[in-house]
């Protein structure tokens, strides 16, 4: 504790004014942003208040099933019921009847007198496990002024920390029709600058497919979807590119040999390096059409092993 009040006010700091830099004056309060000490004082701060969840008896969480086909016979019956989540500022609590609304309100209000911290009702999302539209739950949080609500008749999915919630068939496929939407416009947009082939693999892979590594990590999405992925990335990188590549180069391994037309198209290309990584597409991005291709479009047995496991 003393290492973290002297870190916190024991610092200084200089003001650049101009390319000139003031004298260090003493920081008494508050911490800069992106200040590495944040994130952890917040976990210090938001403990007790999970706390006074996990402990309160009122609040009977959610407990998993004990799985069978798992052969687990020397873990316990039962386990320990799961009543709150954290990341962050943001928390995920499990409430099975409205009365443990009133008891999580409660907890809030003392938490916040105790902390100043506040309850944004604005963002709160109230989701049915079951799908079902619950009646009695959407007066009591329309009472509380919490008139966010997600079942099985909304067309999209609830999203916690980027992952989708769905309680119905159509609300995954239209949640990986607005990942393509967007990755399609980000390329569309980006296609007007005037990359290189090795500028356009580096966006590709850190700002297009990006954005799907966060959600295919723990989602089994069908074949047709990774096609259509690999669609857009492929239109995105031959844009504007003459002569085109073939997309038998592209997905060329390293120390390949070139082609008779890509050495000749690109005569300064290394002879012995055409893949994806070499210097004809970038030093540093095989894995872009790679992956979109091999990894992805055609990895049924790999998402079969994640179920299984």
């Amino acid at each position: 504790m003393t290492a973290i009040l002297s870190l916190f006010f024991g610092t200084s700091l200089c003001i650049n004014v101009n390319g000139f830099l003031t004298t260090s004056i003493q920081q008494a309060r508050g911490l800069r942003q992106g200040d590495p000490l944040s994130p952890l004082l917040f976990n210090l701060a938001i403990e007790p208040f999970l706390r006074s969840i996990w402990s309160s008896s009122l609040i009977s969480g959610f407990t998993f099933p004990r799985s069978i086909q798992l052969g687990l016979s020397n873990l316990a019956r039962s386990s320990p019921p799961v009543k709150a989540l954290a990341y962050a500022n943001d928390v995920l609590v499990f409430l099975k009847g409205p009365t443990e609304l009133q008891v999580l309100l409660q907890l809030v209000s003392l938490y916040g007198r105790a902390s100043n911290a506040k309850l944004n009702r604005h963002k709160t999302l109230a989701v049915s496990l079951s799908g079902e539209e619950q009646l009695e739950w959407r007066t009591m949080l329309n009472a509380n002024r919490i008139l966010q609500w997600h079942d099985n008749k909304d067309p999209t999915a609830a999203i916690y920390l980027g992952y989708p919630l769905t309680s119905s068939t159509q609300q995954m496929p239209n949640y990986l029709d607005s990942i393509i939407t967007k990755v399609k416009r980000h390329a569309d947009i980006l296609a007007q600058r005037g990359l290189s082939i090795q500028g356009r693999s580096v966006v590709a892979n850190s700002l297009l497919l990006s954005r799907i590594w966060h959600s295919i990590r723990i989602l089994c999405p069908p074949q047709s979807f990774f096609q259509r992925i690999r669609s857009i990335i492929i239109k995105f990188l031959r844009c504007k590119n003459f002569p085109s590549v073939k997309f038998q180069d592209c997905r060329r391994p390293r120390y390949a040999a070139l082609s008779p037309s890509v050495a000749m198209a690109y005569p300064g290309a290394p002879i012995d390096a055409p893949g994806f990584d070499s210097g004809i597409i970038c030093y540093s991005s095989y894995a872009i059409l790679y992956l979109c291709t091999d990894l992805l479009a055609f990895s049924d047995s790999a998402f079969t092993f994640f179920r299984k496991a």
